[in-house]
């Protein structure tokens, strides 16, 4: 692997941490939150294209991430 590689990875790896560590809280909040907060935490899970536990199954899956360099565009892509 290239050193942008890894640090693709690294990045994608660090996404995933993040987003675990916000859903943990967004369930902690929302198990105690009032109905308006509960609705504006769905709509930040929305906005983050995740439901409540699907982060956890993410980070499982990143383990099968794979850098793929796009020869045709001067980007690394993560698929």
């Amino acid at each position: 692997m290239t050193e942008l590689d890894d640090r693709n990875v690294l990045a994608a790896t660090q996404l995933c941490r993040l987003l675990e560590q916000l859903d943990a809280v967004l369930s902690q909040s929302a198990a105690s939150a009032p109905a308006d907060l509960d609705r504006q935490l769905a709509r930040v899970r929305s906005a983050l294209g995740r439901r409540p536990g699907e982060v956890p199954k993410l980070v499982r899956k990143r383990t099968r991430i794979r850098p793929v360099i796009d020869t045709s565009a001067a980007h690394a892509t993560l698929f």
